[in-house]
């Protein structure tokens, strides 16, 4: 029963991550930010890590502990959450979700032993709303007590219609809104040795009201950011609460804090912060367009005295589109040499960039340029933003080249691309005569990760024993970063972090045999661009020589008999 009740607990705490539980809280009129928020774009790579401690109290008799102030490990900590898929023909965002989970389950209070998991999920939502269609869940980790035993939860979880708690856009001047769902949960638990069963429940989420509270700044690990307090009355409450604070910045929320009291049994508190995401953190993108000659004749009509250019710049930046169009870049010039600059916060490591060129035509219309190496590119005005004679491609700011791109030379310090190049050319049949040449230059004001000082710590030591070891790295202040240490024994440590730029890092690690070991460190940013291992540090772990004191000698013997009379 006592193993029962853990998994049920598990289910309990994996569930609140997605969404609040509680009484709604009366409004409030005051505002530091925009009174609406619209929906947020979510892009492949955006990740926002949390750490989640609570308290489930079942009955007053049974608790499963993971809040306290002396263990920042209790709870659910590094728990991030990815979005690795967007499929918008399906309006659907797939999040990949992990973690790890530590919580002491008690009775009465006393100690029962602890409980430590892995967490892998997945999670489906609407592009649409941010609403959760269906998640799934696997913990895989340990009961300790006494022994360790094997112990791993698996849960699914279906809505319909999907568990919309947001509504956007989020006005304040918007009344509560309705989240009904019906939601289905599966799963399976398996205890070695002791349990392994099958579950399933099913039933209606029914007057899920949710209401905004106010607007507020709020400093969390993460940073500073400005939010939308909402709160839900979901389900029967009882003189609990709800809260969450949605960012527009962060692009989700920035933290929930929950207390149920007496529902079904449970007294329960929980809160979740925000440690990092990348969807705030931006770098500065510069794009100039310096000059346009044409190669071809372009004018189905020919015009005197000559080209006159007009231009579209569409850029991703990682949360939206973005359209510059210039429609007098020249007037008359098959050649022209102008400098137009242009500049862009990204908020990826990788923006689109299309470029389309075009020349103004008063006879039969504007006449599109191909300044494009894609194959089959032709004569046709109409041709979309994203096909055949434009320019288009990522840019990599980390590493300052081109991805999935047509083309492109360099002379004199630009980009240069044209529909010259092979294997388009002008020698097809028909001949492809919409051929232009544009020069433009992309520079970006991003410092990927530098490499990490040589750990610093013990040189030497004994095997069993546990050692810390320090480093910093230098950066950019704004970018928290992520670290992972290699120990040299064939073992390495998880993504350690956020740390800020001014923190030092610090971790513990210790060998289980003699030998000499190499201890390397390297760091990541929000984008997930790796830097270097740092220097090596050598540490030698001889042999160590074993002394029991004869009083321990003893003492052990004595309650080796002891032992023995009990068992009989």
């Amino acid at each position: 029963m006592k193993i029962k009740l853990i998994s049920i607990f598990v289910i309990l705490i994996l569930i609140s991550t997605f969404f609040a539980y509680g009484k709604s809280v009366e409004k409030s009129s005051s505002f530091i930010i925009s009174d609406e928020t619209d929906l947020p774009i979510w892009n492949i790579g955006n990740f926002w890590v949390y750490d989640m401690h609570f308290d489930f109290l079942l009955s007053g008799v049974v608790e499963l502990d993971g809040l306290d102030q002396n263990d920042p490990n209790k709870g659910i900590t590094d728990m991030k959450v990815e979005v690795i898929e967007v499929d918008e023909n399906n309006d659907e965002y797939t999040l990949d979700i992990s973690g790890n989970l530590k919580a002491e389950l008690k009775l009465f209070g006393i100690g029962l032993g602890e409980y430590t998991a892995d967490l892998e999920g997945t999670a489906h939502m609407e592009i649409s709303t941010l609403a959760i269609k269906d998640f799934e869940f696997f913990a895989s980790g340990q009961y300790h007590l006494l022994t360790s035993r094997d112990t791993d939860v698996l849960i699914s979880m279906d809505f319909n219609p999907s568990f919309d708690f947001f509504d956007f856009p989020i006005n304040s001047q918007e009344g509560s809104w309705n989240a009904d769902t019906y939601a289905t949960l599966s799963g399976h638990i398996t205890v070695e040795g002791l349990y392994d069963e099958d579950f399933s429940t099913e039933g209606p989420f029914e007057d899920e009201m949710i209401s905004f509270v106010k607007t507020e700044e709020i400093t969390v690990p993460a940073g500073s950011f400005n939010c939308f307090q909402i709160s839900g009355s979901m389900g029967p409450s009882h003189n609990g609460w709800s809260r969450m604070w949605y960012s527009p910045e962060a692009r989700y929320f920035a933290k929930l804090d929950e207390k149920i009291v007496d529902w079904e049994g449970v007294d329960a508190e929980l809160d979740l912060e925000l440690q990092a995401t990348n969807c705030h953190t931006s770098a500065l993108m510069d794009i100039t367009i310096h000059r346009i000659k044409k190669l071809d004749t372009i004018e189905i009509i020919p015009e005197l005295p000559g080209a006159e250019w007009s231009y579209k710049l569409s850029v991703d930046d990682g949360e939206k589109w973005i359209y510059e169009t210039n429609n007098e870049y020249s007037d008359g010039q098959d050649d022209h040499t102008q400098d137009v600059y242009y500049q862009y916060n990204l908020y990826t490591i990788t923006p689109r960039i299309i470029i389309k060129v075009w020349d103004r035509d008063f006879w039969s219309g504007d006449d599109l340029a191909d300044i494009s190496s894609t194959p089959g590119a032709e004569i046709n005005d109409n041709t979309p933003d994203d096909q055949r004679c434009l320019l288009k491609f990522k840019y990599d700011i980390s590493k300052n080249c081109f991805v999935d791109n047509d083309t492109i030379k360099i002379d004199g310090g630009y980009f240069v691309s044209s529909g010259d190049y092979l294997p388009d050319g002008s020698s097809g049949d028909p001949p492809d005569e919409n051929d232009a040449k544009l020069w433009f230059k992309i520079s970006d004001d991003y410092d990927p990760p530098q490499k990490p000082g040589k750990a610093q710590g013990p040189s030497s030591g004994g095997p069993g024993k546990e050692y810390t070891y320090k480093t910093s790295a230098a950066g950019p202040e704004e970018n928290q970063r992520f670290y992972k240490w290699d120990w040299g024994d064939n073992t390495y440590s998880n993504w350690l972090g956020p740390f800020n730029a001014d923190e030092e890092i610090d971790a513990s690690h210790a060998w289980a045999k003699k030998g000499s070991y190499n201890i390397r460190v390297k760091s990541k940013d929000v984008y997930n661009v790796e830097s270097k291992w740092s220097d090596p540090l050598s540490v030698n772990i001889p042999r160590s020589k074993y002394y029991l004191n004869p009083f321990f000698s003893s003492l052990l013997g004595r309650l080796f008999q002891i032992m023995k009379i009990i068992n009989k």
